[in-house]
């Protein structure tokens, strides 16, 4: 445990550069919470019937009988549950001229740990099922562009809606993407879509955005996304600060927070994959 304490400091503290959440409102399927306390969620998904030929001889039922509207029940787990307690000593906080605001160290605890915890989990279930259902590409410096092109392609085949597509992409594979446009004839009017949006871009029917490697499982460049095949469950979404404990003079943070993201079992083709492998 280390708390510096300081003879004289500035007005402000230094505080570690971190993204706000990528993925919290880019999940938009829904599931229904069955057990909250064994973090049991369930998807029903009805079933449509195929057609029949009208038959104007048959007297009794021309439509050729009645078949009752099926549906399917999955069943998901939520496997992730985390926490924290953090002590803010009241000596402590006055000897560092009171930098560490309870109010404001909670929402950096929240930004710095809880929300790339959960962002984590979102990208490693969308790139596991792009594997497991072999939507996937492998991606060059040569060929981001194309790739692209290709994962867009794949949605497409699934029948996802043009709406609610989103590209997460590296770094890396951003900058190969924008160097391969510029070798392109219609290089100034992509790029400009590219640059003029708050969430980076747009591309291909994709909005584009921009994620640090390290949030993505080993070599995965990009995952393309309908958000609609993607539904996060918060079971606990818990943040409070207790200034009366028995077992500290200051204040306690305190968080609990059970949740997972679930990609819906019908519409799973319309995820895919981009590696560099």
């Amino acid at each position: 445990m280390s708390i510096n304490l300081l003879t004289t400091y500035a007005k402000q503290i230094d505080q570690k550069l971190v993204s706000e959440r990528f993925t919290g409102t880019r999940a938009k399927g829904e599931v229904r919470i069955i057990d909250a306390k064994a973090g049991v969620v369930e998807v029903l998904t009805p079933l449509s019937q195929s057609l029949s030929d009208y038959d104007k001889t048959d007297s009794s039922d021309r439509y050729g009988g009645i078949t009752e509207m099926e549906d399917l029940k999955t069943v998901y787990t939520v496997q992730n549950d985390k926490s924290f307690k953090i002590g803010l000593d009241k000596a402590n906080t006055h000897d560092q001229g009171n930098l560490k605001n309870a109010s404001k160290m909670l929402k950096l605890q929240l930004k710095e740990q809880v929300a790339p915890a959960m962002d984590k989990v979102y990208f490693a279930k969308v790139a596991a099922t792009a594997a497991a259902t072999s939507q996937t590409k492998v991606m060059t410096a040569a060929t981001a562009y194309d790739v692209v092109t290709e994962l867009a392609e794949m949605l497409d085949e699934a029948e996802a809606p043009q709406a609610n597509r989103t590209l997460f992409v590296t770094p890396t594979a951003y900058r190969h993407i924008k160097k391969n446009i510029t070798t392109n004839i219609n290089a100034s009017k992509t790029n400009d879509k590219l640059l003029t949006k708050g969430f980076v871009g747009e591309l291909d029917s994709f909005e584009v955005v921009k994620v640090p490697s390290k949030y993505f499982p080993a070599n995965v460049a990009m995952l393309a996304v309908w958000e609609g095949a993607i539904a996060n469950a918060p079971i606990i979404d818990e943040a409070r600060i207790k200034s009366d404990s028995e077992n500290i003079s200051g204040d306690l943070l305190i968080g609990r927070n059970k949740f997972d993201t679930f990609i819906l079992d019908a519409k799973k083709m319309t995820i895919a994959s981009a590696t560099t492998a």
